[in-house]
């Protein structure tokens, strides 16, 4: 709209008639020129600042480049009133995190950028599990390797072996690991918590120290205790007054093995024994004749046998003639009795009688389980051993 006030007040103080003309003329012509320019378009007006010649206030450019509305507001004074484009958004980056705080960008498709935040809620409690958390410290601590980035207040943190028990922290600072605070609030007990050892069950006792290689756990006295297991332990085995020589034998009426003295008329398939002596080779000889024939059933104890060693027949061989040489034999059962026997390479030759000739027993000593000889022998080698007599 034209502001003619000016012109109008020119009129109003015109004394002459050319002047009353003049500013009726001023006043029509400023307004064709404001209506000629109330709204028009192009390149021309392009900023806040650009010339406003031509224009006056309230005049209105549209810019056909950018599309945007400018209203003059003064002398080189432009004001944008918004573009008639419509600007479509390219992508939205983010977020970047700070503390409970998320940001993302907007970026439009003439990439202009906008922000927005999104603040998380701090009740949003979660539950952690680890050994870090240890200690039992009631005062708000920090655990500077909790491995929790981001701790938020009133979260939880559950220690499945802090000194043997179960416990739980809630967080009293939130932030990261080298600033938030934690508090012990309790142990948690039942259902095994805390148990790591036999020992510590209440039905188990295992005496310090006392512990073996090859022991098991057995009741005694109602109680789990450490132990080393015995036949009587088992339950088809029932020992009453063992005794020396006793072997676990079957009891039908019982239904157990049961320690007991087997007699020999228990065993079956027992052999019929015909033996005699003759010493180990066909010239075996000895100063006492030792040939028995025994007929029936007989145990070993009944029965001569050459002295062993290790399960093996002792026998000293004599390498020297003609000369005292001692020879002993170790290991001897004082409970029985023993005969020597000599053993020679050739049988009594007629015409030397130094082949198979008689040694010589000069003496003998027994000194605890060894018995020894003094003997001479013609024959080089001699062999000697001990016959084990037999209880008869």
């Amino acid at each position: 709209m034209a502001n003619i006030s000016a012109e109008l007040a020119a009129i109003m103080a015109a004394v002459f008639g050319r002047d009353v003309r003049q500013s009726i003329h001023d006043a029509i012509d400023k307004i064709n020129k404001v209506s000629e320019v109330q709204i028009t378009a192009g390149t021309r007006i392009n900023s806040a600042s650009s010339s406003s010649e031509g224009f006056y206030d309230g005049s209105l450019y549209i810019n056909t480049h950018d599309w945007i509305l400018w209203r003059c507001t003064g002398i080189d004074t432009w004001e944008s009133m918004g573009s008639f484009i419509g600007n479509g958004i390219k992508r939205i980056d983010g977020p970047t995190t700070e503390g409970l705080v998320d940001t993302y960008t907007i970026v439009y498709d003439n990439d202009d950028t906008r922000t927005y935040t999104i603040t998380n809620g701090e009740n949003g409690n979660r539950w952690f599990k680890g050994t870090a958390l240890a200690g039992k410290a009631v005062n708000p601590t920090v655990y500077v390797n909790s491995g929790i980035p981001n701790a938020n207040p009133n979260d939880f943190y559950m220690n499945p072996n802090d000194g043997g028990d179960a416990t739980v922290y809630h967080c009293v600072t939130g932030g990261p690991p080298e600033s938030a605070t934690w508090s012990y609030d309790l142990s948690l007990s039942g259902g095994g918590a805390g148990i790591e050892n036999l020992a510590d069950l209440t039905d188990v006792n295992i005496p310090s120290g006392s512990t073996q290689s090859g022991q098991i756990l057995k009741i005694i006295n109602n109680v789990w205790t450490n132990a080393f297991m015995a036949i009587n332990d088992l339950s088809d085995v029932v020992i009453l007054t063992p005794g020396n020589g006793q072997l676990l034998k079957y009891d039908v009426e019982s239904g157990k093995f049961i320690n007991a003295t087997l007699d020999y008329s228990e065993l079956r398939n027992t052999p019929t024994v015909d033996q005699t002596y003759d010493g180990t080779s066909q010239n075996a000889q000895s100063g006492v004749a030792v040939a028995s024939s025994i007929s029936g059933k007989a145990n070993s104890n009944q029965l001569d046998d050459w002295h062993k060693v290790n399960n093996t027949v002792q026998t000293i061989t004599v390498s020297t003639v003609n000369t005292d040489q001692t020879i002993t034999f170790t290991d001897l059962d004082l409970t029985k009795s023993y005969e020597i026997w000599f053993d020679t390479t050739d049988p009594v030759d007629p015409v030397d009688p130094d082949i198979g000739a008689q040694p010589k027993i000069k003496s003998s000593s027994l000194s605890g389980t060894s018995l020894s000889f003094v003997i001479n022998t013609p024959v080089n080698p001699t062999y000697f051993r001990l016959v084990k007599k037999g209880s008869i």
